[in-house]
């Protein structure tokens, strides 16, 4: 245990001096020296000790050093009463300590929500934001350092008069490139588009890690191979390499263009030049619930750049665009002459645009619930089928021999949510009869003008209706499900 050697009180790491200070007698410690106090008997060169939390309503799991587990998960968001148990973890190579404050988030998070006028009160309220949790995330961090000659066929094409002259060039030089830093989250329950957004964090700070380093804070776990970043990392660099050497300032320069397979040379040339190592990177963690659904806001702990889950009030967002809309449309009266039948054609056109909004935010929910981009996640999601598969076989669980367990997790890996473009089509239907009966009314083309303003507002009001789904729907996008880790790990 990390207790001060002064008074026998907890140890936390402080943010403001970089050091272990206790909680009693303020007493500060070079976290160094700390860990070989106390890292004697609970660790090794390879390993140090942890307490493993799980969360009873999702499945996640969060590792601490010296932390009991907080009332609350901050996956799933749940009030709940963590399970626990101590475990050997093993030790990354570096670790970037927290540089911003719980109070420098709650600053950043307040003004980016000032941006934002019609996000829920509930995320404006102090209490909540009393919830930002300190967590260190593992990451693979691959380097590169490559010194080679490069060899490339280049072609360079002249137009004279009727006829293109070509002229083929082999090119070659030194290549001396390094890189580091690609780093890639190593959790498959952390969303790897929220760790793109935060990126980078700044390995100025990285030091060699230490477990008293996590003191006051939360962990999550390693449980992606370092494989499966492998070939994105290759492909990132050599991507980087070639659009510098093709450059005007490289092969390229004076009209030469090189055949379109550099990248993949590159690639396969560097692959033996590039390393990895874990590591551990801070950020500040937020949850927002309601319902079925949940937003996160993450902010990273060393530069502090924040990313947001933020749903709309549909409330708010109605009070706020009558406010506007009725002087705009006043302003546009007295401007502009519009004829009955052009606000009709008008309100047309808007119930158009409404149902393309709609689709797109059809489309971006089912990729983002899907997680299509997420790398780990989606690995995890292919090695939990293949030791379903394996565990069916082995115990010849198939056809009416499948035991009720058996049916039960392979239901919860089969069965996911519904995609909510299959579903709620409804408020479409809005849009949809403001276009038709516009198209109607115009092509009857009544003489008086009575049908048209009858056929705009009806429109409008068609059209209102799909804007709340576009909202629902949005809210949808902006916020995620309540995550289900239990299938993931097998329970």
């Amino acid at each position: 245990m990390y207790e001060c050697p002064n008074c026998g009180g907890d140890l936390r790491f402080d943010i403001a001096s970089q050091k272990l200070k206790c909680n009693h007698c303020e007493s500060s410690f070079d976290p160094y020296e700390q860990e070989k106090q106390a890292d004697a008997v609970e660790s090794t060169d390879d390993e140090y000790q942890v307490t493993v939390f799980t969360c009873p309503e999702c499945g996640a799991e969060i590792e601490s050093t010296n932390l009991s587990a907080a009332g609350f998960c901050s996956y799933c968001g749940g009030a709940v009463v963590f399970s626990s148990r101590v475990q050997k973890e093993k030790r990354p190579a570096k670790i970037i300590p927290f540089r911003v404050t719980k109070e420098d988030c709650r600053k950043s998070y307040l003004s980016m929500i000032k941006r934002t006028p019609y996000t829920p009160k509930e995320l404006r309220d102090p209490k909540y934001l009393e919830r930002f949790v300190g967590f260190y995330l593992p990451y693979w961090s691959f380097r590169s350092k490559t010194e080679r000659e490069v060899h490339f066929d280049g072609v360079k094409r002249t137009r004279r008069g009727d006829y293109i002259y070509v002229d083929h060039y082999h090119l070659s030089g030194k290549l001396d490139a390094s890189y580091d830093g690609v780093s890639y989250d190593a959790s498959s329950s952390f969303d790897d588009g929220i760790s793109q957004r935060i990126a980078p964090f700044s390995t100025k700070n990285m030091v060699d890690f230490a477990p008293s380093f996590l003191l006051g804070f939360y962990a999550d776990t390693a449980d992606v191979p370092v494989e499966i970043y492998q070939n994105e990392a290759y492909t990132t660099i050599a991507k980087d390499i070639v659009r510098r050497l093709l450059s005007s300032q490289g092969f390229q320069k004076g009209g030469i263009k090189v055949e379109s397979s550099a990248t993949a040379q590159i690639r396969n040339e560097i692959a033996g030049d590039i390393s990895s190592e874990r590591m551990m990177f801070p950020i500040w963690f937020l949850t927002y619930r309601k319902g079925d659904r949940i937003a996160y806001s993450v902010v990273n702990g060393s530069t502090g750049t924040i990313y947001s889950d933020l749903p709309i009030d549909s409330g708010r967002f109605f009070r706020a665009s009558l406010l506007f809309a009725i002087p705009i449309f006043l302003l546009l009266n007295l401007i502009l002459s519009l004829s009955a039948q052009k606000i009709l054609i008008l309100s047309m056109l808007l119930a158009v645009f409404t149902i393309f909004l709609y689709a797109m935010e059809i489309r971006a929910i089912h990729r983002k619930e899907k997680r299509k981009d997420d790398t780990g996640y989606q690995w995890k999601q292919k090695d939990e089928a293949k030791s379903a598969a394996a565990e069916a076989e082995d115990k010849d669980m198939q056809g009416e021999n499948m035991t009720e367990e058996y049916q039960r997790r392979s239901q919860a890996r089969n069965t996911e949510r519904v995609p909510a473009k299959h579903t709620h089509f409804m408020e479409m239907l809005g849009a949809v009869f403001a276009v038709l009966l516009s198209a109607l009314i115009l092509f009857w083309n009544p003489v008086e003008d009575l049908f048209f303003y009858l056929g705009s507002v009806a429109s409008l009001l068609s059209i209102g209706i799909t804007i709340l789904g576009v909202i629902k729907k949005y809210n949808n996008f902006a916020t995620r499900p309540v995550p289900d880790f239990f299938t993931k790990k097998g329970e």
